[in-house]
């Protein structure tokens, strides 16, 4: 799959410089909150993309005796709530201490996430009795609360009639607030499946999401300072542009991908009555003569074009002409907050060469990279400040605008299908009747059959009715409460296998028979079989209704007809 950044992702940069930084760093845990002043932070790294954030931070805190009261208290509340066991939420801002030219209000750039792991270390004083501890290294890493829920999350859902945006909707905490545009994500499904396979294979809950957005072409955005994120099918116009002087950055470049050369064709692979499968072929802006990226796909549906080309889009998306990306290692910390989805303009009366190929454009924040680390590493330096010295390397990644690719996070495809076992079901005749019932659909004008899921509370999905392992002259369909093998996949069902015989279908063991079982009872059915008696072949059609029955018995040397029963 193409990607908006280059073949690598670029790393942070060897070039550092020195910042005054002011942070706010706050924990809660179990409804209470704990404070830590920005001048305890001796190393803080963050990594911003569209789809999310993770980063990492350690602090010190005294235990010294000598240290003010309110020090100590919290120094050790944070300690007992660091070694329990409830999850942890951090709130942590980062912005710049010193005073920008104009003299306005340096902005910050804010985090809600929540901690993924923690350790501690601890000071002691050899020189006292007893060797007590005078301070305590503590250090986490945190990502976005929908990573972090998510990636611990393995449900085994099924829901029938809703939609993707409404499966979500059930799948998280008061934390996190999600607001869906997506036209995909708010169709209706006749069912939706979370399989995330076993063993080894096994995906987290964010993995299946991640997989569904990008296979239906969405963007996946979150804004790390509200935990809040949106789901949408195309790019909006950033809410405003920032601009900063030249001064600030180190060195730039702007890198230019490649552009897509091949013709894009989408091929249904389905046989239909009459005429050839349905093609469809876009070309590609630039192409070069002989070079085609053909994408199969199997859509039995005739009279749905929507649904049969439900990923068209999605596909263009990925092949249209990735956005050149202006690549910024800065050299100061701007007084602006630069977070993904921000716009960037250039200008030339903040120092920015007139003669720059991209001076004129917009971009808007794709990626941001920082890493600090506190020109001391003594425990007392900046003890109980709100600030601190730190050196520090940034980097920002910037796509130029107009860029409507897809954006989700890296992740593992979930298994195509998951096998399940289920009851066929059947509302035709009496409930002691073994019967079939085919349904067709109004819309698609697709016949299927319905299987019940007893491990989901006896749910109904639908499955394709349509020859399996047998010629298509065999039409013989499974009847109701029959145990089968179902692949339950992301939206779609299909049995792969019978899992137990008819009753009545198989003959005695001691025959050495084979045997067909036709009709609803065991007092209303057509058997015809073939065993074996004293071990001489033995051929027999017999048809019963309640008292009324009729046979036919081929053996050796005899030719047997029978009728019993009214007009007999």
């Amino acid at each position: 799959m193409h990607t908006h950044e280059p073949r690598e992702p670029r790393p942070l940069p060897s070039h550092r410089f020195d910042a005054r930084l002011d942070l706010e760093l706050a924990f809660t845990v179990g409804g209470k909150r704990h404070e830590v002043p920005g001048g305890q932070i001796k190393a803080l790294g963050f990594t911003l993309e569209p789809w999310g954030f993770e980063g990492r931070c350690v602090f010190t805190l005294s235990y010294e005796r000598g240290r003010s009261q309110r020090s100590r208290e919290t120094a050790k509340a944070l300690l007992a709530a660091w070694t329990g066991h409830e999850p942890i939420d951090v709130t942590l801002s980062v912005r710049t201490a010193d005073e920008p030219p104009d003299r306005s209000e340096p902005e910050a750039l804010s985090f809600d996430a929540r901690i993924s792991e923690r350790w501690l270390s601890a000071v002691d004083d050899p020189g006292v009795e007893g060797r007590p501890v005078r301070f305590r290294r503590f250090g986490f890493r945190f990502v976005d609360p929908a990573a972090w829920l998510w990636r611990r999350h393995f449900p085994a859902e099924l829901q029938l009639d809703t939609s993707f945006a409404q499966l979500l909707e059930t799948q998280h905490d008061k934390r996190l607030r999600l607001e869906c545009t997506h036209p995909a994500a708010r169709r209706k499904r006749t069912f939706l499946f979370t399989g995330l396979g076993t063993g080894p294979e096994r995906v987290s809950f964010y993995d299946w999401v991640m997989a569904e957005i990008a296979r239906t072409g969405g963007r996946w955005l979150c804004e790390p300072d509200t935990a809040r994120y949106r789901l949408e099918d195309k790019a909006q116009q950033p809410a405003r542009f920032v601009a900063f002087d030249r001064g600030l950055v180190h060195r730039f470049e702007l890198a230019l991908p490649e552009a897509e050369h091949a013709a894009l064709a989408l091929r249904n692979v389905v046989a239909p009555e009459q005429g050839d499968p349905e093609r469809e072929r876009q070309e590609a802006e630039h192409p070069v003569r002989g070079l085609v990226d053909e994408r199969l796909v199997r859509e039995p549906v005739p009279n749905d074009s929507k649904e049969r080309w439900r990923f068209e889009r999605a596909e263009r998306a990925r092949t249209e002409i990735p956005a050149p990306l202006l690549d910024l290692v800065f050299d100061a910390l701007p007084p602006v907050a630069l977070a993904p989805g921000t716009g960037m303009r250039l200008e030339e009366r903040d120092g920015w060469s007139r003669e720059l190929v991209f001076r004129r454009e917009r971009f808007r924040v794709r990626r941001v990279l920082f890493d600090a680390e506190a020109m001391s590493e003594e425990a007392h330096a900046g003890a109980w400040a709100a600030e601190g010295g730190f050196l520090v390397r940034m980097r920002v990644l910037a796509e130029q605008l107009p860029c409507d690719r897809p954006v989700v996070a890296p992740h593992r495809r979930p298994p195509a299908r998951t096998l399940v076992e289920g009851r066929i079901v059947s509302e035709v005749g009496e409930k002691e009747e073994e019967t079939f019932e085919i349904r067709r659909d109004e819309r698609s004008h697709l016949e299927s059959l319905c299987v019940r899921l007893p491990a989901w509370d006896d749910k109904i999905v639908p499955v394709p009715f349509a020859p399996d392992f047998l010629p298509g002259h065999f039409f013989v369909p499974p009847v109701r409460d029959r145990r089968v093998l179902v692949a339950l996949g992301h939206d779609r069902a299909e049995i792969v296998r019978h899992l137990e015989w008819r009753t009545g279908a198989r003959p005695p063991r001691d025959t050495q028979g084979n045997q067909i079982v036709f009709g609803k009872t065991e007092r209303d059915r057509t058997v015809i079989s073939h065993r074996y008696e004293q071990g001489q072949p033995v051929w027999e059609l017999d048809r019963r209704k309640e008292d009324d029955r009729a046979r036919v018995r081929l053996e050796p040397e005899a030719v047997i007809i029978e009728a019993s029963g009214d007009g007999s």
